[in-house]
């Protein structure tokens, strides 16, 4: 029987499968009939790197094996039994690898030794994706997600770091196999259709239904690689993972950005049919269309948490690429950024401090560099007395979250930057509409395009009526001005409404990257042309270079001279504030570190510290008083 055979090229791997379901053989290697028919295939296919095998399931050969068939291929030994050849006396053999391998054989027992020679890993037929199962580099941590082990392998030399997913459909027993098969076949006589994938509850019945009562627990795996994202739904599903990108065409490791270790590789490659299978679950859940003519293809998976956007020729040179952008059900707080590093207690406290102050902040830096992370944090910061209007085209803040916790807000949607004709208005219409709401504390997602003319001339002449927050794609508090003035086309007298910019920024620190807030600069408002040059600029705070530890300057600050003059206070007055704030952020942090409880650093028990914080100081009490406060708290 022949058996068809394609060349793949995955990770950078050439791999050779070929279909053996219409083969009346076992579809093994240690089968003389499937291994001569291989070493032809093999011959045909010069330069393949590793062998798949497809009949009922999946078999794996890894790339020793392939070097052995291969070195057969030049010794020109295209036969179904070549240790047998060795022992009849075939001299070509006597240098071959696979003699070398099987070692000491006899004419007894030299057909164990193909079994143990070529022992393939067996997994479900429905898997497509490439799976690298070598680990590359030092364990630095393993923890579980959806059933999944993930690794966290190190490799500082290379100043490279791989998320391993070791999925627990690669590792099965052949009695699992078997009833995953059987269930398959029973579900796709049910004829079930994709959209049935949002009645989750009625599908896991459905599967389990069909599932002998010891299996019922392989119930997750064939969701997740039927009706789910397979092993994109398993990374999608780890809290820590912030986003995943496909790069096109799509042979090439998925890699993601992680809380803690920032960007890493996967031993994750997906296949053309995993990616046609992600593109077709999109357009249902969207209803939009995705192909040639709509090149371009954004969605939200709630399931997630997430937002996907989709390319596909001609925007791309071939093959379509994703990117997920996960978002947070909880929102963070200025507490839980002080205990995941972003910044040290001093930082924390200037930074509640200026929000309680009602000043203008502008969030500056690269992509993936906790920008939005921030603004979530310096929104939990305002008092729950004030309303909120929060502007967002994709919604990464967790509005829900924080409504449940009592917080007043307006959410208003715009249309995305490069989204298609809708109803949903532009930014800067969203903006005006959001002005003529009432005072309120402002919040725009991103400042990207001609809303930024509305914005700070609002910020200039106090519309909002209280603080107003924003993030924006830049390096510093002069690369911030001069994108704002020369890209946005904001006059620079309208940039001067800017009271603060917080810059943040990814940063080697010891064997990986840390996102950090490098610098807190005051806007001064006596300068008119450029502010670098006019000394329109004065870092309250910036990141020590070699310490990697914040340096505050908080003397001569005609910012916090303004703040004491509209509080009627003296400017030592409002040190001293700000010195109480940060000691304060310090019993929180150490009171965490001591009790191990979280709560102290999640929404709800952080808003009532932080309006006991204003409580304090607008009564002039000692910080002795919030620490009997925060220990009946926890």
């Amino acid at each position: 029987m022949i058996c068809e055979a394609k060349k793949m090229i995955l990770s950078n791997k050439t791999i050779l499968e070929v279909n053996c379901k219409n083969c009346v053989h076992n579809s093994s290697l240690s089968n003389p009939n499937c291994l001569l028919n291989i070493l032809k295939k093999v011959k045909e296919n010069p330069g393949i790197d590793e062998l798949v095998l497809r009949k009922r399931f999946k078999s794996l050969y890894s790339k020793q094996v392939v070097s052995l068939l291969r070195d057969l291929v030049e010794k020109n030994v295209i036969s179904g039994d070549p240790l047998g050849d060795y022992l009849r006396g075939n001299t070509l053999l006597e240098s071959s690898l696979i003699v070398k391998k099987a070692g000491n054989i006899k004419k007894d027992s030299y057909n164990l030794a193909y079994q143990k020679i070529f022992s393939p890993k067996i997994i479900p037929s429905f898997i497509n994706l490439y799976i690298d199962f070598n680990k590359k580099g030092k364990e630095v941590e393993k923890y579980i997600i959806s059933g999944a082990t993930i690794k966290i392998l190190a490799k500082p030399e290379d100043n490279q770091t791989t998320y391993h997913v070791e999925l627990p459909e690669t590792s099965l027993p052949i009695d699992d196999l078997e009833a995953i098969e059987k269930c398959l076949n029973a579900l796709n006589k049910k004829e079930i259709g994709l959209d049935a994938s949002k009645d989750r509850k009625k599908l896991m019945k459905t599967v389990k239904d069909l599932l002998p009562k010891e299996k019922k627990g392989l119930a997750n795996i064939i969701l997740r690689n039927t009706f789910g994202y397979g092993a994109i739904g398993v990374i999608l599903s780890d809290p820590r993972i912030q986003d995943v990108y496909i790069d096109s065409p799509g042979n090439s490791p998925v890699y993601v950005l992680h809380q803690d270790y920032g960007e890493c590789n996967t031993n994750i490659t997906l296949s053309q049919e995993d990616l046609k299978k992600i593109a077709t679950r999109l357009r249902v859940i969207s209803g939009r269309p995705f192909g040639e003519s709509n090149p371009v293809i954004d969605a939200s998976l709630p399931s997630f948490n997430t937002r996907v956007c989709g390319i596909h020729p001609p925007i791309t040179f071939k093959g379509m690429g994703f990117a997920f952008r996960k978002h947070r059900v909880t929102p963070w707080t200025i507490n839980k950024l002080l205990k995941e590093g972003l910044f040290d207690e001093k930082v924390a406290g200037l930074l509640s401090y200026l929000i309680d102050s009602q000043v203008s902040i502008l969030i500056t830096g690269p992509r993936g560099s906790g920008k939005t992370s921030l603004l979530m944090a310096l929104i939990s910061e305002v008092s729950k007395k004030y309303r909120m209007i929060i502007i967002e085209d994709t919604p990464e803040i967790p509005v829900k979250a924080l409504r449940k916790n009592g917080y007043h807000i307006q959410h208003i949607k715009t249309k995305p930057l490069l989204g298609e004709d809708s109803y949903e208005k532009g930014a800067q219409d969203a903006l005006r509409t959001a002005l003529r709401l009432g005072e309120s504390v402002l919040v725009l997602g991103e400042v990207r395009g001609p809303e930024a003319k509305s914005l700070f001339e609002a910020m200039r002449v106090g519309a909002a009526g209280n603080v107003v927050m924003g993030t924006i794609h830049g390096s510093s508090a002069y690369d911030t001005w001069d994108r704002i003035v020369n890209d946005l086309g904001v006059p620079s007298t309208s940039f001067k409404a800017t009271d603060v910019v917080v810059s943040v920024a990814s940063i080697q620190d010891k064997e990986r990257e840390k996102r950090k807030v490098t610098a807190i600069t005051e806007v001064n408002k006596f300068w008119t042309q450029d502010p670098l040059k006019e000394d329109g600029f004065n870092d309250l705070m910036v990141l020590d270079p070699k310490t990697k530890k914040p340096r505050l300057n908080l003397k001569n600050s005609d910012l916090l001279k303004t703040i004491a003059s509209r509080k009627g206070k003296t400017e030592n007055q409002i040190l001293k504030e700000i010195l109480n704030r940060i000691k304060m952020k310090k019993m929180i942090l150490d009171k965490y570190l001591k009790s191990g409880n979280e709560k102290l650093l999640e929404i709800n028990l952080s808003s009532k510290i932080n309006d006991f914080m204003c409580y304090i100081e607008k009564r002039g009490l000692d910080t002795t008083y919030f620490k009997k406060k925060l220990d009946k708290m926890s």
